[in-house]
């Protein structure tokens, strides 16, 4: 395989960042401008070409159009101003010349080469087949042909496909050098592309354009507030055409999908949604380009479009690309709690942990990311059994749990006896009721954490004397004999108690029944919540219940 190397190289230095900031000098503005059109195949290019010699002959100095669309021309101040508002224009500039930031690329190029290196590329250990088939293109400005560093004495003929030019050095003196301008610098590149052997057609462009916020885009019958959410009817179509607009999502008058519309319908090429919550998952928004960003991010946009929309003498307006989607398959932390899962504990009551559908079996989870570290909120803070719940499902895991929790329709009538309802009303939400069936005597709302749920939450526990909860498990593991032990993770302050510690299955009892103590240790109740879990194991299997002890009933 033919390898084809192309080094741009601007006085030595390894990389364009040696040059510093593009500065225009008064005393050597050569009343040149470069406009800067974007991707390649611009349609605008070659109406605004003609345009700019139909009023001025001889303008143009570059024309581009390999690298990118765009020309130097001779322009006044006044003139680029007017480009510069033209559709398709992305930025018009003064030709600078280029600052140089180092002298010392060699200095470190040296301590490069004693780097090791590999050489996968290599066909063969033959150090005469080094640099074979590689072309080396200069871009410099601070260099002649007459210099020694050019000499050709003992190299081959030029291979037969180089499709550039030798420039000869007659009138080019040592006083011409470090002044080769930014629009010359940018012709060189058009030309490496035009002669280099690369297939540059088909590599993938990313267009480049105008960048706009759109509380400046707003109509003039809208309000500032209602434009910059980029609601419905109220941008200035005429502002925003060919245009990427950042738009607000801090009202909710408007979904997104509304707002992509109204930027869509006005000529927009894009959408930037700054909603730090909706960031967080994945939004599908259809075939026209739109991404979501935080508001952490939308900070750094919009200092850079003040840093470049004020800059009037060199006509830089903001920019922004549009690249295809990319799924990231390993993204860490993983997974978090979602903005919109809904947060315990349970509305009704707090003796449930969280509000979600009451599963008729447990369900094997994990409270861990792929981090190995607990498991997070959409706010960046450690998770808990209210965020949670049970833990994040294991697809696997309800395959072989183990042990379950099963719930019978009888606990539900009892949960809603304990939640406050009597038999007439129960019996005109359910048409399951049994015959016979009536609420206990005893029935109170303490009693709903008794509800055969893998979680336990018991509320308003003032530490007086202990809490008992109920439980009944049911083996459904592979061996009907399993022995099943308890182990406690308890925060301080709490002393937490299984009776019986221990679970023995046999063929014949698939189901035993447990209970939980509850009881402080201090003197005084500790505030506010206390997570902790229990968990039964036979060595082969892991079953979890994550419980809470709060002091309050609010």
């Amino acid at each position: 395989m033919e390898i084809f190397l192309i080094f741009l190289m601007f006085l030595s230095c390894f990389s364009l960042s040696c040059f510093g900031e593009s500065k225009v000098d008064p005393r050597n503005d050569n009343g040149i401008y470069i406009v800067y059109m974007g991707a390649a195949n611009s349609d605008n290019h070659a109406h605004l070409l003609s345009s700019v010699l139909r009023r001025k002959e001889n303008a143009i100095v570059h024309n581009y159009r390999k690298g990118f669309s765009g020309f130097a021309a001779h322009l006044t101040e006044e003139e680029a101003h007017t480009i510069a508002r033209k559709p398709g224009v992305v930025s018009v500039f003064p030709d600078p010349i280029l600052q140089l930031h180092t002298t010392r690329s060699w200095d470190f190029l040296k301590y490069q080469a004693e780097l090791e290196t590999d050489c996968n590329l290599c066909s063969n250990s033959d150090s005469q087949s080094h640099g074979y088939d590689t072309i080396i293109g200069i871009l410099d400005t601070g260099i002649w042909p007459e210099s020694d560093s050019f000499s050709d004495k003992d190299l081959g003929p030029l291979p037969s496909r180089w499709k550039g030019i030798c420039m000869e050095g007659q009138n080019f003196s040592t006083s011409n050098c470090n002044r080769i301008f930014e629009s010359d610098i940018v012709l060189g590149g058009e030309k490496v592309i035009e002669g280099t052997a690369i297939n540059f057609a088909n590599i993938q462009k990313s267009p480049i354009y105008p960048l706009i916020y759109a509380s400046t885009a707003k109509s003039n019958s809208s309000e500032e507030k209602e434009a910059r959410n980029c609601n419905e009817g109220t941008l200035d179509k005429a502002l925003i055409k060919g245009k990427i607009v950042l738009c607000d999502n801090d009202d909710a008058s408007y979904s997104p999908k509304e707002k992509l519309e109204e930027v869509k319908e006005n000529g927009g090429i894009g959408v930037i949604l700054v909603d730090s919550m909706i960031k967080l998952v994945a939004s599908n928004f259809g075939d026209f380009p739109m991404t979501v960003i935080s508001s952490e991010d939308a900070m750094a946009i919009h200092s850079y479009i003040n840093s470049t929309r004020y800059k009037s003498h060199r006509h830089r307006n903001p920019v922004a690309t549009i690249l295809p989607t990319q799924t990231v398959t390993e993204y860490k932390p993983a997974p978090m709690v979602a903005y919109f899962s809904a947060r315990g504990p349970f509305y009704g009551s707090k003796n449930l942990l969280k509000a979600n559908l009451l599963p008729l079996f447990n369900v094997l989870s994990i409270q861990l990311n792929n981090l190995r570290a607990p498991i997070t909120t959409d706010s960046g803070s450690v998770a808990t059994p209210y965020d949670y719940g049970a833990g994040e499902i294991s697809p696997s895991g309800p395959l072989q749990p183990g042990l379950v929790y099963a719930t019978e329709i009888v606990d539900y009538l009892e949960f809603l006896c304990n939640y406050g309802y009597n038999i007439t009303t129960i019996k005109l939400i359910s048409s399951s009721v049994p015959s016979g069936f009536s609420c206990p005597k005893n029935s109170k709302p303490d009693l709903i954490s008794n509800l055969n749920y893998p979680s336990i939450a018991v509320s308003g526990f003032d530490g007086k004397e202990s809490k008992k909860v109920n439980r009944t498990v049911t083996n459904v593991g592979d061996d009907d004999e399993a022995t099943y032990t308890a182990s406690i993770k308890a925060p301080d302050g709490l002393t937490v108690k299984v009776i019986p510690e221990e679970l023995q299955f046999t063929k014949n009892n698939k189901k035993l029944s447990f209970q939980v103590e509850f009881l402080f240790t201090g003197s005084s109740a500790p505030k506010g919540d206390l997570f902790g879990s229990i968990t039964w194991t036979n060595g082969k299997y892991k079953v979890q219940s994550p419980f809470v002890v709060s002091t309050s009933t609010d």
